[in-house]
């Protein structure tokens, strides 16, 4: 679903203070309009690691070279996936549940827009928040809820065989590639039936299973998390986009129009000119 394409500000790919992992495609699967227990979806992700062949790097350990140092450093963070399911069936047959009446019967949503603009902390949402969300019933369904979140662990650098790859200024890197084992969604639930399903990815300096046996003496908002990559599978029970761009300008704010692509695919805002202008100019018909 993404493509990736490194420039020098690599602090926005690699990450800040965590590394920054990213998705590259996902894959649905099990039958369309009827529950089925192998409904469920793969996600492929890739780290990115700094390399240079020539440069080494003293550890506690000894002499390394740059990739293995970033890489040792890099094995001892924990990673998560998380997702935000709505069962559009179910959740339609609920009262109005947000009390800021925006996120009515899609209220799990409310807490991934918080957790991506960096309002909320993903572990903190999980321990506090995510049991009651899954226990909303509908009348009538006392074994079924409309909502489900859940949190799974994989390991980035599970891939055999890592490639490299290069910024444009020709620096090199080694990406990692991932293949998630099968997430499954609740089993009662179809794709047909699907409204909301959207999740995140990201790293933490401490394992969600460790700060919950801790979380009398660590605070959870303490705990250390990298920058959040999100996707859309589902929004308003249609799929979502599979091949999306976003164009920001000098200031990295979002240009809401479609630019204009110059014959050296540089993207241009439109001012003086619009695209049917252009289509014009090179029929023919008017003089710009």
């Amino acid at each position: 679903m993404s493509k990736l394409i490194l420039d020098s500000r690599t602090e926005r790919t690699l990450g800040r203070f965590l590394p920054a992992i990213y998705v590259e495609k996902i894959i649905l699967y099990g039958d369309p309009t009827s529950s089925d227990t192998n409904n469920r979806f793969v996600v492929r992700t890739n780290l990115l690691v700094p390399n240079d062949g020539e440069a080494v790097i003293s550890t506690p350990t000894g002499i390394t070279t740059l990739r293995e140092a970033y890489k040792e450093e890099l094995d001892n963070l924990n990673y998560y996936i998380m997702y935000f399911y709505v069962n559009s069936a179910l959740a339609t047959q609920l009262e109005n549940d947000d009390p800021d009446g925006i996120y009515n019967q899609r209220l799990p949503i409310k807490y991934y827009d918080q957790i991506i603009n960096e309002q909320l902390n993903p572990f903190d949402f999980y321990y506090n928040t995510k049991d009651s969300l899954i226990s909303v019933r509908v009348e009538g369904q006392p074994y079924y809820s409309p909502y489900m979140i859940s949190l799974h662990s994989f390991d980035p650098f599970s891939s055999p065989t890592p490639t490299v790859i290069f910024d444009e200024e020709g620096n090199e890197f080694i990406k990692y590639s991932q293949q998630n084992s099968s997430i499954t969604v609740p089993y009662y639930s179809n794709w047909e039936e699907t409204g909301e399903l959207k999740f995140i990815v990201f790293a933490s300096s401490e394992s969600y299973e460790d700060a919950q046996t801790n979380i009398e003496d660590e605070n959870l908002l303490n705990i250390l998390i990298g920058d959040i990559s999100y996707e859309t599978i589902y929004q308003n029970s249609q799929v979502g986009d599979p091949e999306r761009a976003v164009f920001v300008d000098s200031e990295e704010k979002v240009y809401q129009q479609t630019p204009l692509l110059d014959i050296g695919s540089v993207a241009h805002k439109i001012s003086s000119i619009t695209h049917e202008q252009v289509v014009e100019k090179f029929q023919g018909k008017i003089k710009v």
